[in-house]
């Protein structure tokens, strides 16, 4: 302890009440310097101590990025492996309960139930709890918050959005747009130093709006008008023929959701025709088939038609094949014919 007496009595010395004042006043206006250094190890077993916050806490042996780590009971030690090497990311992003919407031909609104946000040098992670909305813009210049990272405006790519707080002990998040993807996040805006992964939407190859309107749920990215990708009135390949996804769908989608119908007809008299409108994921492997199938008899004819959803991984190449397998009998004009849509796309971010 840091604290000392005022007097020193002696032998016969008389106790004047202005001295025993003093050593009583000296006490209560030094109670920190009374009890700290401590003279012995203090127990807590029996007592809480409450409001101890870890930015309190501090350690001259310990590196930047370690961790305070139980080794055994009763003895704690800051741990030797480092968790600050960029390269190698040590933490990640997740959103849970995301909302959103890009509604218009640059905005969009965001909100979610919690995230956990990184620091951009990915040594430290935070969780926010925040169920206020936030908007994002991107006619605005940056890098600012509910804007652009960078000052100059897009380019055709795709655009991702982020939420961005000022780090630890934030209550309320902002949105950011970027056209780096994650995990190497956006260029943050002054006092911000964390961010989470929300989504990736595509832009415009005019390069001044987002490529659609799109409604956010958890991980899912529908769009709320469907691309068409394929529209046919008379025949269907039955070759395996490919598909573009890269207009509509980023490269760092994991999964597709696509509208397949097909349709078969047949003007033979007493004739069967059943069709499959074959999807494939990748390469010569097929991955879905969505069948139709439809009788004659005499010179009755009634079409076949069929439709499903059909879920994909998205490929290295954003690309998907389609044909039309056909098994008939008898003679006669056959029509075919598939219609598929996109209706979203899964994304990884956590939730």
């Amino acid at each position: 302890m840091a604290i000392s007496r005022v007097t020193t009595w002696s032998a016969g010395q008389v106790l004047t009440a202005a001295a025993l004042n003093s050593e009583f006043n000296n006490v209560i206006v030094n109670p920190i310097a009374l009890i700290s250094p401590t003279t012995g190890a203090i127990n807590f077993n029996l007592q809480s101590h409450t409001n101890l916050l870890p930015s309190a806490l501090t350690a001259t042996s310990g590196s930047t990025g370690n961790v305070l780590t139980y080794i055994s009971p009763g003895v704690v030690g800051w741990s030797t492996v480092s968790l600050s090497t960029a390269s190698t990311p040590n933490f990640g992003s997740a959103v849970m309960g995301l909302v959103g919407t890009i509604t218009s031909s640059q905005t969009g609104g965001f909100a979610f139930d919690a995230a956990a946000v990184v620091t951009t040098a990915r040594t430290a992670s935070f969780q926010v709890n925040a169920t206020s909305s936030f908007t994002v813009n991107a006619a605005t210049a940056g890098p600012t918050a509910g804007g652009r990272d960078v000052s100059a405006a897009f380019a055709s790519t795709y655009v991702h959005v982020y939420a961005i707080t000022t780090g630890a002990n934030s209550t309320a998040p902002a949105g950011i747009l970027s056209t780096s993807p994650p995990p190497v996040g956006p260029v943050m805006p002054t006092n911000y130093s964390a961010f989470a992964y929300l989504c990736t939407v595509p832009w415009t190859s005019g390069s001044t709006e987002f490529n659609g309107t799109f409604s956010i749920r958890g991980p899912w990215v529908d769009l709320t008008s469907y691309q068409n990708l394929l529209s046919t009135s008379g025949s269907l390949t039955t070759s395996p023929q490919a598909l573009s996804l890269a207009t509509y769908v980023p490269p760092n989608a994991q999964e597709v959701k696509l509208q397949v119908t097909n349709r078969v007809q047949s003007s033979a008299v007493n004739a069967m025709v059943d069709g499959s409108l074959v999807i494939q994921s990748s390469g010569s492997q097929d991955h879905a088939r969505v069948r139709a199938g439809v009788i004659a008899y005499g010179n009755i004819e009634c079409p076949g038609v069929a439709t499903a959803e059909v879920n994909i991984p998205n490929s290295t190449g954003q690309t998907f094949n389609y044909y039309e397998n056909l098994i008939s009998t008898g003679s006669g004009a056959i029509v075919y014919a598939g219609v598929i849509d996109l209706r979203g796309y899964r994304i990884a971010n956590g939730g």
